[in-house]
């Protein structure tokens, strides 16, 4: 082979050659984004998997992971052992997001999530299914570790929480339902459990119970009725009917309370325990009371001018609407003077967003509307609400007068109640006197006020009206819409 041979040779060998190289180097790095992209991809089916599987604000499971976790927990190939489901609503929520906006409400959930995850074990599921209810399933439990669990799910998540400077504390109840003995299936132990939560909820607060079967027929029941209720709205089944409120030294009729009444088609004539905590956690409510606060005045205004009406309003009534609007359109409505109208508040309304209540109920004031504290001595803590309220009357609760014959504690704190009342230049009445001997006792201790069956069961207003005492002496017209026993 000539020189020029051996040159032409290897050049041609030397550029396939730097092909070869240059296409290496092309598919090595066409790889490494490619390995880059599906590295990525991998991160992100794995994120939205637990997405789909967990709560975004509080990392809990979500309804969907504790479905399928019990499922494969209960398989009938495993042999299931006894599991616990634990159904946790937390009390007040709604009121405290009101108050205090969905900023803090969402980092008050994220701390009830982070306490759940300090009191689980290794197997528990603990999941968010919706705004203020949790769950907890706890596998191979029997009744006495579900009770256990309950008691210290209980005591961590009603411990005070830190919200924006602020101590604020919440209440926790909790239904139980086991398996297998109250379902075998996630969607009834819920039900089962929600139930037992539903019917703890109307006594108690930070407490726990387990599902009997004949809490499904009570939640079937409160169904029906709710239903009943919103028919009762359109089908003109409300009524009011008063009750006189007398002066104590003279047994004088000096007022009366308005009593709202449900007649039900088929239960007879029902009470506000009966109905009224319905409407408050269906919303109807705002409807109903609106409609007594102006049917009220309207019954005012057919009295002597120098009767005065005051209303008892639901907290809920004042968390979801603008009272003082609401107030004044009803007065020009009816044409009712302003200074004719007292307003009735109970201590549960001021818990939450104090200064917003505080505003409201100033502005209401300014309108020339009174204000009085209802139930005093039976709520939170009535001498630091006397201190920055502003009210006019206080009502001293029946729970006092029912024992203030027999028990000298509760005479001791019931003649504090008056002499403090009357030291604020308040007004004090006393409900639900039924004998002669409270009677007595009070005005011993200079109540002013007394109402209650000693002197008259609640009457429709035309009865009322034919009273013969009732025309000559003042009028104090109070309506009440919290729950109270039939008058």
């Amino acid at each position: 082979m000539t020189t020029d041979s051996a040159i032409n040779t290897a050049g041609q060998f030397g550029m396939w050659g730097w092909a070869f190289v240059i296409l290496a180097l092309a598919v090595i790095c066409a790889a490494l984004p490619l390995a880059s992209v599906l590295r990525r991809a991998r991160i992100e089916t794995r994120h939205l998997r637990y997405l789909a599987h967990h709560d975004a604000l509080t990392g809990l499971s979500n309804r969907t992971h504790a479905k399928q976790r019990l499922t494969a927990l209960t398989e009938p190939s495993r042999n299931p052992m006894p599991l616990a489901l634990l159904s946790i609503d937390i009390d007040g929520f709604t009121l405290l997001s009101d108050a205090m906006g969905r900023q803090v409400s969402d980092q008050l959930l994220r701390l009830i999530g982070e306490r759940l995850h300090r009191v689980l074990q290794r197997n528990d599921v603990a999941a968010r299914l919706d705004k203020d209810d949790f769950l907890v399933l706890r596998p191979c439990a029997d009744s006495v570790a579900a009770q256990v669990l309950a008691q210290q799910l209980i005591r961590r998540l009603s411990e005070p929480y830190t919200l924006e400077g602020q101590q604020v504390t919440v209440g926790v109840n909790i239904g139980i339902a086991m398996f297998p003995r109250d379902g075998t299936y996630f969607d009834t132990l819920c039900k089962n459990a929600d139930s037992a939560v539903h019917d703890l909820r109307k006594q108690s607060v930070n407490n726990y119970r387990f599902f009997q079967p004949s809490m499904d027929a009570q939640v079937q029941r409160r169904l029906a009725l709710a239903q009943d209720l919103r028919d009762a709205i359109a089908d003109n089944q409300l009524h009011v009917h008063y009750q006189p409120i007398c002066v104590v030294k003279t047994g004088k009729i000096c007022g009366v309370e308005a009593l709202l009444r449900w007649a039900h088609p088929v239960r007879g004539m029902l009470s506000p325990a009966e109905f009224i905590p319905l409407a408050e956690q269906t919303g109807l409510i705002v409807a109903i009371g609106n409609w007594v606060l102006e049917t009220a005045c309207a019954a005012a205004c057919r009295l002597p001018e120098d009767i005065e009406l005051s209303v008892n309003i639901s907290p809920k009534q004042f968390q979801q609407i603008d009272m003082p609007a609401v107030v004044a359109r009803v007065l020009a409505r009816t044409g009712l003077p302003p200074h004719r109208l007292c307003l009735e508040v109970t201590e549960s309304l001021l818990i939450h967003d104090t200064e917003r209540m505080l505003a409201c109920l100033a502005d209401l004031r300014r309108q020339g509307v009174r204000v009085s504290l209802d139930d005093f001595g039976t709520g939170y803590s009535g001498l630091s609400y006397l201190r920055r309220f502003f009210f006019d009357k206080i009502k001293i609760d029946r729970a006092f007068i029912r024992d203030v014959e027999n028990v000298a504690d509760v005479q001791a704190l019931t003649s504090t109640i008056v002499a403090l009342g009357h030291r604020l230049g308040l007004q004090v009445v006393a409900e639900g006197i039924e004998t002669e001997a409270q009677r007595h006792i009070i005005e011993t201790f200079g109540c002013d006020f007394a109402q209650g069956y000693l002197f008259s069961r609640a009457v429709p207003e035309e009865v009322l009206l034919s009273m013969p005492e009732f025309l000559p002496v003042k009028m104090d017209v109070a309506f009440e819409l919290e729950a109270r026993p039939v008058a």
